[in-house]
């Protein structure tokens, strides 16, 4: 039996992104999270995003104790932003 080729794929079209901002009022970088078929998929995973959030911190944690042992400070977190956009949007890589 062949199954049409569209069929076998589930096409990715939005992108949940974290926005770092800075506890010194700066914008941090963006990060491309996951990516979805569905907004509603996105959203709920945006509504859902503590362990996410958990983990950015963590990391970002730890790149500042390795920026400061190199004379270079950086700021901490303040906040963390998620929101989905279509993936013909999304800043960075595309796939």
């Amino acid at each position: 039996m062949d199954v049409p080729l569209q069929r076998l794929y589930t096409m990715v079209e939005w992108v949940l992104i974290a926005v770092l901002h800075l506890s010194d009022g700066r914008l941090g970088p963006t990060m491309n999270i996951d990516y979805f078929a569905k907004e509603h998929m996105c959203i709920e995973r945006a509504k859902n995003a503590e362990d996410i959030v958990e983990m950015i911190k963590q990391e970002w944690y730890a790149y500042m104790d390795e920026e400061a042992s190199h004379g270079h400070p950086v700021p901490p977190i303040d906040k963390i932003g998620m929101y989905c956009t279509p993936l013909t949007e999304a800043p960075g890589e595309k796939i």
